[in-house]
């Protein structure tokens, strides 16, 4: 099912232009300290361009271009709070608008410890064991939070084969993921992006 209204060349173009601008900073003499605390000349912080709702229109539209295209069967979506929060709602929100059901589950950093303790948020009474999901993420560097919410949601009793995210840093993230069986598609690379190598 794809939105043919959607330019998708344009599209692309211009969230780069914005991830470009807001989000993306190389300095080869001053290192970044990334959150695996690996240093790198490259830094990412797209939640800089995500919470802009116009660029979060555009990831969303899209990702859930090449949702529909590898994962049409996916009764789910979502990943660990909150990189994956913006995307799991957008994405969800555009595929019931075009008449899809992709149900947005929010996986915590930690189970609740009161209450009903669940460490999946969302509307888990419609999804039946085994159902498809797929994991959401804005940024994969090494792939640790994508397999933490990987183990969650498999637990649960659910299939996960496909990652869906804006940017693959390509630091072992991608190879990580398949080695749990999950296909990693992205809509950019950091070669998109760093002026060198």
């Amino acid at each position: 099912m794809v939105n043919p209204i959607f330019d998708t060349d344009k599209a692309r173009l211009e969230l780069k232009a914005a991830i470009q601008q807001y989000s993306f900073r190389e300095d080869h003499d001053k290192l970044f300290t990334l959150a695996s605390g690996k240093q790198s000349p490259y830094y990412f912080d797209l939640k800089q361009t995500l919470l802009q709702p116009r660029y979060l229109k555009l990831a969303a539209g899209l990702l859930l271009q090449s949702i529909h295209r590898y994962c049409p069967h996916a009764k789910a979506a979502g990943g660990l709070t909150m990189g994956a929060d913006p995307l799991t709602y957008a994405i969800t929100m555009a595929d019931n608008d075009q008449g899809g059901s992709l149900l947005p589950l929010v996986v915590r950093k930690q189970a609740k410890d009161h209450g009903s303790k669940k460490p999946v948020e969302g509307a888990l009474s419609m999804l039946q064991a085994g159902d498809p999901v797929l994991l959401l993420e804005d940024v994969i560097t090494t792939g640790m939070s994508a397999l933490l919410a990987y183990e969650v949601i498999v637990s649960l009793g659910f299939q996960i084969s496909h990652c869906f995210a804006v940017l693959d840093r390509d630091e072992g993230g991608r190879g990580a993921l398949q080695q749990r069986g999950i296909e990693l598609h992205t809509l950019f690379t950091i070669d998109d992006f760093r002026s060198r190598t």
